[in-house]
């Protein structure tokens, strides 16, 4: 399919590159420019990176209780499996959070 020249517009005989102004290479004009600044964007940001994220968990368990175990359990997971980027303090026995 050939691409048809906007009628009825000035300068419709091509511009510094030689190319008609089409609505095609409008459209492919738009697009390369738009990645090329998101390209560049992104290239100056770099990484992200968060702050770690932290859980409180709070119970009135006493320490000895099954309940306030598997609160440690779930802690040392939690902390190993995501290289300590997700932080998780315990409140047993009743203590305020």
């Amino acid at each position: 399919m050939t691409s048809k020249p906007i009628m009825g517009q000035a300068g419709t005989k091509g511009g510094p590159s030689g190319r008609p102004f089409t609505r095609r290479n409008t459209l492919k004009d738009g697009l390369a420019l738009g990645a090329g600044l998101t390209a560049g964007t992104f290239g100056i940001i770099g990484r992200a990176s968060a702050a770690p994220v932290t859980v409180r968990l709070g119970s009135d368990s006493p320490i000895g209780a099954a309940h306030t175990k598997s609160e440690v359990v779930l802690k040392q997971l939690v902390e190993s499996r995501t290289s300590r980027r997700v932080q998780v303090t315990t409140f047993p026995d009743g203590q305020p959070i």
